[in-house]
């Protein structure tokens, strides 16, 4: 690789330019691929019993959490589930209250 040479401050521009392609050049020479995502995990579904157990509450206290909007509650048919993710989100709500 050729050095670049600046002896004057006249020399300072093209000698910045030609550093600059030099860099786009390596740039495009080295091929880093770009960050795999991965896919989504699946959330795993709760019955109300698998939930309040979880969360060493009451269902009483869970259908309180739910109506008032602490737990997302959802209802598939006539049965009523929580997502895992739910679960995690409202109990890191309820840590990060805390402070």
């Amino acid at each position: 690789m050729e050095s670049i040479q600046i002896n004057t401050l006249e020399q300072v521009p093209a000698g910045l330019t030609l550093l600059l392609k030099k860099f786009t050049d390596l740039e495009n020479k080295i091929s880093i691929p770009a960050p795999q995502i991965p896919a989504p995990i699946a959330d795993v579904l709760l019955t109300r019993k698998e939930t309040a157990k979880r969360l060493n509450i009451t269902l009483a206290t869970l259908n309180e959490y739910s109506k008032s909007g602490k737990i997302i509650a959802n209802r598939i048919g006539n049965r009523v589930l929580y997502k895992e993710s739910d679960i995690q989100n409202a109990l890191h709500q309820v840590k990060t209250s805390k402070i």
